[in-house]
């Protein structure tokens, strides 16, 4: 049996140059998830056995990577039943957690704020970055950082939250993309202008519907706000 071991010396281990490429954003994940909670002993990363001394790593890179930048210990298994092709197809056999399952998973262990974050995203079918825009209102890398690492904090008031969530339904009378992401940023602008009135906006919606097209980016969606809001009123807002 493969006996796991362990070796506080970085220097020897290598990369092997028919791997993948290292990710950096995979490294940063793994360092924050690592942080949480170390299984460095339980999940060793598997490499070559010594070659002139070096250890080449066939599985576990991103996770050497990550311990590295923490000073843990790196914990490995030398096997010499291992190839590149061996390596490409454990890797497609593993899946990665993505935003969505780390939400699930603190909202089953009853975490308060994930589960409020869960309800909400799902009550109005907003991306998992347009609800930490929404309910946490702090820098995407912030305020993704706190998420993964199961800090959470809802700092925005859930009744604004709700009321806006609200007004962004209604739009689905009309068009079919008012959930996409810089529609819904763009539309968070007017909607927090102090002189906008959402039934205003609903009335010309009305008859103005074709001037609401599909944008590439927030800046054309605030082109549009503009123009369908302004549309015969005397005091026009400023977006852009």
């Amino acid at each position: 049996m493969l006996q796991i071991q362990k070796q506080n010396e970085y220097a020897l281990f290598d990369m092997l140059q028919i791997n993948r490429n290292i990710r950096p954003r995979k490294v940063d994940w793994m360092v924050v998830s690592i942080s949480i909670i170390d299984l460095g002993n339980e999940y060793p990363i598997l490499t070559t056995p010594p070659k002139r001394g070096i250890h080449y790593i066939w599985d576990g890179q991103h996770r050497f990577t990550a311990r590295k930048k923490l000073g843990l210990p790196i914990y490995f298994i030398p096997t010499s039943k291992m190839n590149i092709k061996s390596v490409a197809r454990l890797n497609m056999c593993q899946d990665k957690w993505n935003m969505g399952d780390v939400r699930d998973s603190f909202s089953k262990q009853d975490i308060h704020e994930y589960k409020v974050f869960k309800g909400y995203q799902e009550r109005y079918e907003f991306s998992i970055s347009t609800t930490l825009m929404l309910l946490c209102g702090r820098r995407w890398g912030k305020a993704r950082e706190d998420f993964l690492s199961g800090d959470l904090k809802i700092t925005n008031s859930i009744s604004e939250a709700n009321r806006f969530g609200d007004a962004v339904g209604d739009f689905s009378k009309y068009i079919e993309h008012n959930k996409h992401r810089d529609f819904v940023h763009a539309f968070k602008k007017l909607f927090d202008h102090p002189d906008y009135d959402h039934v205003t906006m609903m009335n010309k919606m009305e008859y103005l519907t074709r001037k609401m097209g599909k944008c590439p980016d927030i800046k054309e969606y605030m082109k549009q706000f503009e123009e369908v809001y302004n549309y015969n009123n005397r005091n026009p807002l400023r977006l852009v």
